[in-house]
């Protein structure tokens, strides 16, 4: 009698998309410093390096993985607006380990809440790969419901609203100039009626 086959192996993987400004160089970043752009997430059509950080946080070894491409979409649209195609791998990764994958070195006119999204399989057919996914405001992790796939909501500044913010902070700062100015001058003119009523006083008394 032929014995059941064993049920697939199921590892979980936590995936979670990077970005880096483009460039990469000290000047690149103090220019980005100046321009007070966001360091939360990527601003439309701001050049950035697009990276997945995948994490073994099982307690087995995780087998070798392929991600035969990567996209970004907005949330309703039925195709992706924006796709990376590999296939990108991922090694075998111990309990706690980490590889980072870079995706692609391009900006977008997307803008707003967007889905990254990707296929996740294992070389090995007996194995399945369950993708996680961290909240970025509470840190806990939680699994996908579908095997061999991994989607996470991701965010996009909209250009408009960054520029807008930073003529807020310019008028902002301009304004307490003006105010720092106008009470040094409103000083200077202060003491120089100091000055000039104490002369006053001096003359008078030298000719009094």
């Amino acid at each position: 009698m032929t014995e059941p086959a064993e049920p697939p192996k199921e590892h979980s993987l936590l995936i979670e998309p990077l970005w880096k400004p483009g460039g990469g160089s000290y000047f690149w970043s103090l220019l980005r410093w100046l321009r007070r752009l966001p360091r939360d997430y990527p601003v439309q059509h701001e050049p950035f390096h697009f990276a997945l950080r995948v994490t073994n946080n099982a307690r087995d070894t995780s087998p070798s993985c392929l991600i035969p491409e990567v996209s970004i979409a907005e949330p309703g649209l039925r195709s992706s607006m924006l796709m990376f195609r590999g296939p990108f791998t991922v090694r075998s990764l111990d309990p706690g380990d980490a590889e980072t994958i870079s995706v692609g070195f391009f900006g977008t006119f997307l803008s707003g809440p967007v889905f990254v999204d990707c296929a996740i399989a294992a070389k090995d057919p007996g194995c399945l790969i369950r993708g996680a996914v961290r909240d970025r405001a509470t840190g806990e992790t939680a699994e996908s419901r579908e095997v061999n796939h991994w989607h996470d909501e991701w965010f996009i500044h909209r250009r408009t609203d960054v520029s807008i913010g930073r003529t807020n902070e310019l008028l902002i700062v301009l304004t307490l100039i003006a105010a720092v100015q106008g009470a040094i001058w409103l000083g200077l003119v202060g003491l120089l009626k100091t000055a000039v009523h104490a002369v006053f006083v001096w003359l008078s008394g030298l000719t009094g």
